[in-house]
C-alpha cells in the first residue's frame, strides 16, 4: 500500500506515514526514531530466511527501553502466488538472544478465516530496562556502536563474569559506582583471551596487534592454560611469577588506554568506566594471585547502574555478548586464515 493511499484512508494529522520495506528500513532509520511498539502482522513469512537476521537486527534497534515487538507467524502453505517461507518461533528466540531481547510465545491459534491448513503463533519480544537506562546503554555498546571492537566486548564479558562469580570482590559501593580490584579485571581478561591468542599465535600475524601480548610477559606463558589462572594460585618459579605480573600489568594498561577510554556515553566523550593504576613492585620470588595482590594493581570503577544491570540482567546480556564476540573472532580469523574460522 502506498503512502498516498494510507494518508487518504487515515487523514489524521497526528499520524506520520513512512513508506518503507524490510530488511533495509532505510527511511525509518533516517528519522532516528525509537518506538514503544513494533507490530509485524502476517509479515515475517514473506521475508526470505537469508534476510531475516538483518531485518530482526534493524527492527530491534528501533525499540525504546521496555519497548515491545509483536510478530505473528503463519504456518501453512500459500494458496496463491505470494512468496512465503517457513517460519518458527525458535528462530525468533535465537535472534532475540543475539540482540539482548526477552522472548515470550504468547499463543497458538487456528486461522480466523477458517482455512484448515493455516495456523498462527504470536511472539512477544521486549527490550528489558531497569529504569536507569543502563541496559540499553550496554546493548548499544555491544550491538549498535559503530566502533565496536574485541576490546570493548572483552571488557564487558570480563565485568559480567566478575558480577556473576565474584560479587564479594567489590572494594567500595556508593550510590554512583562500585570499585573492583584492577588485578581481578586483568585476570579475567587474561582467562578470556588466552585460548584465542594461543590459537592465533600459531598463524602468522595472529597476535601482532594485541598490545598486551609482549615478549617479556604473555609470550613466556605458553605452557599455561586459562584454567591455570585462578584466584589463590601460587606461582613459585620466580621467572614465571614475574611474567604473570608483567602480563597482568600490561593488560591493565591496555584496558585503561583502549576500551575504558573509548567506551563513552552516546554522543559524548564522557568515559563510562574509570581506571586508576597503582605503581607496584614485581615479585622477587613467588606470586600468589590473592585479593591483596589483585588490589595492588589499581582500581576499576563501574557505574552503579551498569553493575546492577550486569548482575540482574545477565540472562539477556551474555548471549548478545557471546554472539558479538564470536562474530568478531570469525572476522579476525578469516583475515589470518580462512580455514582458521572453522575452529572458532
Amino acid at each position: 500500500m502506498s503512502t498516498t493511499l494510507k494518508n487518504a484512508d487515515h487523514p489524521n494529522p497526528s499520524v506520520h506515514w513512512i513508506n518503507d520495506s524490510l530488511p533495509e528500513l532505510k527511511h525509518v532509520q533516517r528519522h532516528a526514531t525509537k518506538f514503544d511498539l513494533i507490530l509485524l502482522s502476517a509479515v515475517w513469512m514473506h521475508i526470505a530466511p537469508s534476510s531475516r537476521q538483518r531485518a530482526f537486527r534493524k527492527l530491534s534497534s528501533l525499540l525504546k527501553p521496555n519497548g515491545n515487538m509483536v510478530i505473528s507467524l503463519r504456518h501453512g502453505a500459500s494458496p496463491d502466488t505470494r512468496t512465503m517461507h517457513p517460519v518458527s518461533a525458535d528462530e525468533l528466540k535465537q535472534y532475540a538472544q543475539q540482540q539482548g531481547l526477552s522472548f515470550r510465545l504468547l499463543n497458538a491459534r487456528d486461522d480466523q478465516l477458517g482455512r484448515q491448513d493455516v495456523a498462527w503463533e504470536t511472539v512477544l519480544l521486549t527490550l528489558p530496562d531497569d529504569g536507569t537506562g543502563a541496559f540499553p546503554l550496554i546493548r548499544n555498546i555491544v550491538i549498535n556502536d559503530s566502533k565496536s571492537s574485541t576490546y570493548k566486548v572483552a571488557l564487558l564479558r570480563t565485568l559480567l563474569r566478575i558480577a556473576e562469580g565474584h560479587p564479594g570482590a567489590v572494594l567500595e559501593r556508593t550510590q554512583s559506582h562500585i570499585a573492583l580490584p584492577m588485578g581481578l579485571v586483568s585476570l579475567y581478561w587474561l582467562k578470556l583471551y588466552k585460548p584465542l591468542v594461543d590459537t592465533f599465535s600459531m598463524h602468522q600475524g595472529g597476535s601482532g596487534k594485541l598490545g598486551f601480548v609482549k615478549a617479556n610477559g604473555w609470550e613466556t606463558l605458553t605452557n599455561y592454560s586459562p584454567n591455570d589462572f585462578y584466584i589463590g594460585r601460587c606461582i613459585f618459579d620466580s621467572d614465571e611469577a614475574t611474567s604473570v605480573y608483567r602480563t597482568l600489568k600490561d593488560i591493565a594498561s591496555t584496558i585503561k588506554n583502549m576500551p575504558a577510554k573509548y567506551i563513552t556515553l552516546p554522543g559524548t566523550k564522557d568515559e563510562i568506566f574509570q581506571v586508576e593504576l597503582n605503581r607496584s613492585q614485581a615479585p622477587k620470588h613467588s606470586l600468589i594471585l590473592d585479593f591483596e595482590f589483585l588490589k595492588s594493581l589499581g582500581t576499576f570503577y563501574v557505574p552503579r547502574s551498569i553493575w546492577d544491570v550486569l548482575t540482574n540482567y545477565s540472562v539477556w546480556i551474555e548471549p548478545a555478548l557471546v554472539n558479538e564476540w564470536v562474530s568478531l573472532m570469525v572476522s579476525m580469523a578469516i583475515k589470518i586464515d580462512p580455514l582458521l574460522a572453522n575452529k572458532i
